[in-house]
This record gives structure tokens, C-alpha cells and sequence, in this order.
């Protein structure tokens, strides 16, 4: 276990010489009466599992270290939280996760855990505040979500642990460019560049490469270089064999790729990212995949196959009660009826994703879904 943890941050969560490692100690911990002894090597082959987007085989390790981490001493049921945690927000089930992330910074105190990450690389405090800002924004609460994204990264600078700051602000430019806050994912992926140049984590260092392309992309900026920077991020998460969120990128590339004229590669690439996704059982990258393809599609006049996604977007959405991602596809699918002249159908649409909000009216979003109402003469019920 002592040789898994600087492998995993020196050479990506999944460098085969940290599997190797992980494995190894899981099967001398078999060797042992069922108890906590096994929880490390449980954890550490979760996380492996977890990060090449072996999804069902994470949350089986998972479930069985939470069953021994009852009996655990401290700080083991608190890693063990925040594993279950980011396993089940990757599956979709936003709730649990949630559960989770409150349950885990309950039991998380900084005099006890802060030192944490030096052992285990992650510090669970910072992945409490980050995960749950990830998590908060998809169910819809964005307001809440900016405030634990800033608390992670705060709580990052304050353990004074390079890579728990890299971390944190990677992941926080994550719901920042979702939320479209461009400002703010631009500060974030600056401070996260700093780290990478000075610290390498290969890892955080792709995901920067993607995410600054997907930022470019929301300015407006030159196609090719979004291209290539996206493109220069998926390639560095192959490298390490880290397929967790790549769906996500792809969609990103393809959104470039339609936006540089090039149709036929933008409509091959977000079909990989949804196959891959439906593959891997990334429900939230699956929504965000479809709801681009939907754009691909209205964009070439194919109105029934954009509707399609659209709807299958939604009703998606819906079940993982992930109401950021049913406002957006809702917004698509509203604007595709308006222009077909189907003002009820559309009006039905938006209201009904609109409605549930109780927070964040300044966002992007929610303002683009009141212009929408606004042009098919529905009053605001929050105006």
C-alpha cells in the first residue's frame, strides 16, 4: 500500500504499476479474517477501478469497504465516504451522492484528517466540498454548488498540499464551465496550470488541456486551436489510461468540430461519446452528449432525430433528478418546437423544467430559459 499511493500521484490513477501494486496487497489482505485490515487495498483497487471507468466494479468494492468501514477506526470510514461518494455521482445517482458528500464533511475534521492526503493522496475534506459542488449544480442548486467549489479549493490552500489545490480547482473549473461561468473557469484553469507545470500530475495536466479548449470554445475563440487543446486532452487521458469524464470532452470536441464546418467528424465523434458513455454507465455524460447531438442535428435540419435526443436527454434527466441538465435540453427542445410552430408543446417544455428552480435566476441558463418564455408570451413565475 505504501508503493500504490506516490504511483497513483506520481504517474496517473491508472498507471498499470499502481494496479499491480493494489492488487498485490488485496490478495495478502485476503489472506486475512474479513476486517478493516482489507479496507486500504479495497479502497485503493475502488479508486483504480473508478478512474478507468469501470464503473460496476468500483461500486462493488465500494459497497464492500462501506460494510467494513462501520467497524473501522478513524480516518478509514471517512476515505471510504468520500469513495462512495464520487462513485456514485460517475453512475448517476446524484442523491446518494450527495448523502455521501454531507455525511462524509460530518465526520470529517481538519485537526484529525489533514494530513490525510500525504498518505493517500486525495485529502476527503477537499473531495467532500468538490464532489458535492459538482453534485449540487447538477440537481440544481448552482448557487450552492459555487460556494462548496470555493470552499474545496479554500480548504485545499489551507492543507498547503500541492496536488489537493490541483484537484480542487480542476474540478472547480468543471462546474464552472458548465455553469458557463467563464471568468471564473478561466481563474481556476490558470491557478491549475501553474501547479501542473511546477508539480507534472499528468492527469490534472490533460484535464486542463480539455477544459481550456472547452473554455475557448465558449468565447468564441478559433476552432482549430479548441481542437487541438480538447484533442491534446483526450490524448493525455489515454496515455494514463483515465477514461473517467472523456464522453464529456468528446461532446466538447464535436460541439468545435460542428462549429469548424466539419459535420461528418463532429457527428462521428459525440456518436462515440454517447456509445461510450451508455457503455461505461456515465448517465451525466450521456445527457450532456445527447443534448449536443441534438444541437448537431437541429443545425443540419434534421429536426426529428435533434427532438429525439432532446427528449431522451430529458426524460434522463429526470430520472437522475439532474435538473441543470433537464433545463438545458428542455431550452434546445422548447426553441426546436417554436420554430416548428408547436408554441404549446414548447411552452410545456420549458415551464416544466423551469419551475423546479429556487436559486441561481442570474445564471445563464435560467436567464436563456426566460428569454425563451419570454418570446412565446409565457410570463416568468419568477420574474
Amino acid at each position: 500500500m505504501l508503493l500504490s499511493t506516490p504511483l497513483l500521484m506520481a504517474k496517473g490513477y491508472s498507471a498499470p504499476e499502481a494496479a499491480v501494486a493494489a492488487a498485490r496487497a488485496r490478495e495478502l489482505s485476503q489472506q486475512l479474517e474479513q476486517s478493516a485490515a482489507l479496507l486500504p487495498a479495497l479502497l485503493t483497487m475502488a479508486r483504480l477501478s473508478f478512474t478507468r471507468a469501470e464503473l460496476d466494479e468500483a461500486a462493488v468494492l465500494a459497497e464492500e469497504s462501506l460494510a467494513l468501514a462501520q467497524h473501522a477506526p478513524d480516518p478509514l470510514p471517512v476515505i471510504t465516504e468520500s469513495v462512495m461518494m464520487y462513485v456514485s455521482y460517475f453512475r448517476g445517482d446524484l442523491e446518494k451522492a450527495r448523502s455521501h458528500a454531507e455525511r462524509g464533511a460530518a465526520l470529517y475534521d481538519l485537526e484529525r484528517h489533514g494530513s490525510i492526503a500525504l498518505t493517500y493522496g486525495d485529502d476527503p475534506g477537499v473531495l467532500f466540498d468538490a464532489f458535492g459542488a459538482w453534485t449540487l449544480w447538477r440537481l440544481g442548486y448552482p448557487e450552492q454548488a459555487h460556494t462548496r467549489a470555493a470552499a474545496a479549493i479554500a480548504l485545499a490552500r489551507r492543507l498547503e498540499i500541492p496536488y489537493c489545490e490541483a484537484m480542487a480547482l480542476a474540478i472547480a473549473s468543471w462546474v464552472q464551465l458548465f455553469d458557463r461561468d467563464l471568468p471564473g473557469a478561466k481563474a481556476s484553469l490558470d491557478a491549475l496550470e501553474i501547479l501542473t507545470n511546477r508539480y507534472g500530475y499528468p492527469l490534472l495536466k490533460a484535464h486542463n488541456n480539455g477544459l481550456r479548449g472547452w473554455l475557448l470554445l465558449q468565447q468564441g475563440d478559433n476552432a482549430r486551436t479548441v481542437i487541438e487543446l480538447i484533442e491534446r486532452g483526450l490524448a493525455g487521458c489515454a496515455e494514463i489510461g483515465f477514461g473517467l469524464g472523456t464522453p464529456s470532452l468528446k461532446a466538447s470536441l464535436a460541439e468545435a468540430l460542428a462549429a469548424a464546418g466539419k459535420m461528418t467528424r463532429a457527428r462521428r465523434v459525440i456518436d462515440e461519446a454517447i456509445a461510450t458513455s451508455t457503455q461505461r454507465g456515465e448517465l451525466l455524460d450521456r445527457m450532456q452528449a445527447l443534448t449536443v447531438k441534438g444541437d448537431i442535428c437541429a443545425a443540419s435540419a434534421q429536426n426529428d432525430e435533434a427532438a429525439a435526443c432532446f427528449d431522451e436527454a430529458i426524460a434522463s434527466a429526470r430520472k437522475q433528478a439532474a435538473r441543470s441538465m433537464e433545463l438545458r435540453a428542455a431550452i434546445r427542445l422548447a426553441q426546436l418546437r417554436q420554430r416548428q410552430g408547436n408554441l404549446a408543446e414548447a411552452r410545456a417544455v420549458i415551464e416544466s423544467a423551469y419551475g423546479w428552480f429556487t436559486e441561481g435566476f442570474d445564471r445563464p441558463d435560467l436567464r436563456d430559459a426566460r428569454a425563451v418564455m419570454a418570446s412565446l408570451n409565457t410570463p416568468s413565475p419568477l420574474l
